[in-house]
């Protein structure tokens, strides 16, 4: 693969990425209505049979120390889960862990510290996101899923110029240049990939936390 040394040492760099996980508490509730029938055997009248579920509500940690906050939405049980099965692979395919995103690779020669950056990775990761992106805005969410929705498709339209930044800074050679892109840019890509996790998990911790109206 392609690399592209730089002479530099790019302190702090870090490429762990922290990201809280946070869940709401979902209540339950059953609207039962018993009658009685002659001969004072109890009957349970049927409830509601559109169900619905909480997703939300709550903030997670995020890289930089910056808040994630997932968005409160209520919406059918249903259409969540055609939503699911529509975002779950958007994200997993297209969200890259960080560390194949940026490969920083230290040696010395000649009295300098050269950094690699992997060029290739950095292609692949960017490719990869604009791709969801793409695949994000043609999904049409649900009722009360707007919001979320939304949220995602600003962290992939956030990231995408942070790699473009990365790579022009690479490709100038200029190392000085090239570190504090990476310093500037990486909390962006960082975001993506805590965003997009933070609220997959909090669709697919509703599916299994339904309420009955």
């Amino acid at each position: 693969m392609a690399k592209m040394y730089v002479a530099a040492l790019i302190a702090g760099l870090g490429l762990a990425l922290v990201a809280g996980c946070g869940q709401s508490e979902v209540a339950r509730e059953n609207l039962e209505e018993a009658g009685t029938r002659d001969g004072g055997e109890a009957v349970q009248e049927p409830s509601g049979t559109d169900e619905q579920v909480v997703i939300g509500g709550y903030e997670v940690e995020g890289p930089e120390g910056r808040n994630i906050s997932v968005p409160e939405a209520t919406v059918e049980r249903e259409e969540l889960d055609g939503y699911v099965d529509e975002v779950r692979p958007v994200i997993e395919d297209t969200v890259r862990d960080v560390s194949g995103v940026l490969e920083p690779e230290a040696s010395f020669e000649d009295g300098r510290i050269s950094v690699g950056i992997d060029v290739e990775s950095v292609e692949e990761a960017r490719d990869a996101a604009e791709e969801g992106l793409e695949e994000l805005r043609e999904i049409e969410p649900p009722d009360g899923l707007e919001q979320i929705h939304e949220r995602l498709v600003e962290a992939y339209e956030r990231a995408i110029p942070a790699y473009e930044d990365i790579l022009s800074a690479a490709e100038s050679g200029n190392a000085a240049d090239l570190a504090q892109t990476v310093e500037e840019s990486f909390p962006e890509i960082e975001r993506l990939a805590a965003e997009s996790r933070a609220i997959l998990q909090a669709l697919e911790s509703a599916e299994s936390q339904g309420i009955r109206p």
